[in-house]
């Protein structure tokens, strides 16, 4: 069993019930409110990967009544045939005593309804008897449903300003397009166009399994963020053949895709240093050829610089790798 908690705190609710009722009318006897991780409200959905409902109680007393140990609370499923509910007891592994949470943890899977207008919610009971003994017999009701859609959309960012792109359409699915049914699986899509090369994607929501480099990539998951939408970001640069620099003693610099190329028409000893921003070397290499290269391929997307020295001069190019 996938071992992730999504936590369930409990918001109060209130009205009478007695245990021997058919169908529960939820009353106060525990404190009680709503909050999954990452989401900005509850909206009575839980996600789809949940496998395990973390419920607030305060306090994390003992039970002090003649109810079996584990027995403090019941996970339903209530389907309405014809309107009438009809309740089903899912089997579950309840945790009651000396913790702070309550756990329900589900033995079969919950499943999200795709039905409109929906006919399956799920039910949490919690019985105050367990704890209290029979001077309270009310029951704490908690209605929920597992979400059967998501929103997520992408955008394109120049990685050099860190603004969006509008012009034209660099990225999908848009802002528009941001409506999806939790089926299991998204596209995202990224292109070369505009003037403008793909560099790599990025997902404000960490539990995506998304590939970075992938520009075309079908994300598998159903563990989507519920109450907000998630945002991938495709970062991109203004397409350019190469970056060079020349000097006036025969020194040329030039930066094209992965690759560093440095050419002298001096027959002296060159040394060359590639170094990032905080000034660390990355690669150091003192020659006499006419023409050095130097592979990016294994550093860090990142700003870097090529600096070239010769027996009387200093030469240097920015490098953007990405």
């Amino acid at each position: 069993m996938k071992k992730s908690l999504f936590v369930i705190i409990i918001l109060t609710v209130v009205a009478p019930l007695l245990m021997a009722q058919v169908i529960p009318v939820p009353t106060t006897c525990l404190e009680s409110s709503i909050y999954i991780p990452r989401t900005s409200s509850w909206s009575t959905y839980i996600p789809y990967c949940m496998d395990t409902l973390r419920i607030g109680r305060l306090p994390p007393f003992p039970p002090s009544g003649t109810m079996p140990i584990g027995s403090c609370a019941e996970l339903y499923e209530v389907t309405r045939p014809g309107g009438v509910p009809t309740y089903r007891r899912i089997p579950a592994e309840v945790v009651c005593e000396w913790v702070e949470h309550l756990l329900v943890i589900p033995l079969e899977k919950l499943e999200a309804d795709y039905d409109q207008p929906p006919t399956r919610t799920y039910v949490v009971r919690m019985y105050c008897e367990y704890w209290q003994d029979n001077v309270d017999d009310d029951t704490t009701e908690l209605e929920f449903r597992v979400a059967p859609a998501f929103t997520a959309y992408a955008r394109a960012v120049d990685v050099a300003t860190g603004e969006e792109i509008t012009a034209g359409q660099l990225v999908q699915p848009t802002h528009a397009q941001r409506a999806w049914l939790n089926t299991g699986e998204y596209r995202i899509d990224a292109w070369d166009e505009y003037g403008y090369e793909f560099l790599y994607w990025k997902c404000d929501f960490e539990e995506i399994p998304l590939d970075p480099t992938e520009r075309s990539q079908t994300i598998t998951t159903r563990c989507w963020q519920v109450g907000t939408a998630t945002v991938f970001t495709a970062f991109f640069r203004r397409k350019a053949t190469s970056v060079e620099t020349n000097s006036d003693v025969g020194i040329r610099i030039r930066h094209h895709d992965n690759t560093v190329i440095v050419e002298s028409t001096d027959a002296s000893t060159i040394t060359i240093a590639l170094v990032d921003v905080a000034g660390q070397q990355m690669c150091t290499r003192s020659c006499t050829q006419s023409r050095e290269t130097i592979s990016l391929t294994d550093l860090a997307p990142g700003i870097y610089f090529c600096i070239v020295r010769t027996g009387s001069s200093v030469h240097h190019l920015s490098i953007h790798h990405y």
